[in-house]
């Protein structure tokens, strides 16, 4: 399995006789597309474990920051003053959160779930 930087590697090295007789800019630039598509059809992003590791991690950390920001929020009230008296209120939970916190739920139920088969 092939990461995007290895593949990348390959590829430019494969072409490295074209790019060092390129000389310019504009000759680089007229290469790039067709080393992009040989990249691309080299690099298969399943078989980047790295990547996908990357974003289970980063969508499980932000379910977890949701759901502790979630339970201070609602376990701390918020003190306000009525007529010279404290008075503990339990605050509304912001509307950004409650979606941030569904979005990366779905999105790790999207990766997480086994593809069906047909």
């Amino acid at each position: 399995m092939k990461s995007i930087t290895e593949v990348a590697q390959g590829v430019l090295e494969s072409n490295a006789v074209e790019l060092a007789d390129a000389g310019t800019a504009e000759a680089v630039q007229k290469l790039a597309p067709e080393i992009a598509r040989e990249i691309e059809a080299n690099y298969n992003p399943k078989n980047d474990p790295f990547a996908y590791r990357a974003v289970i991690v980063i969508l499980g950390t932000v379910v977890v920051g949701v759901a502790i920001t979630y339970a201070w929020y609602t376990l701390t009230p918020d003190t306000v003053l009525a007529d010279g008296k404290r008075v503990h209120a339990l605050r509304d939970l912001p509307d950004a959160l409650i979606a941030l916190g569904s979005a990366a739920m779905g999105a790790l139920a999207g990766l997480l779930a086994p593809t069906p088969s047909n």
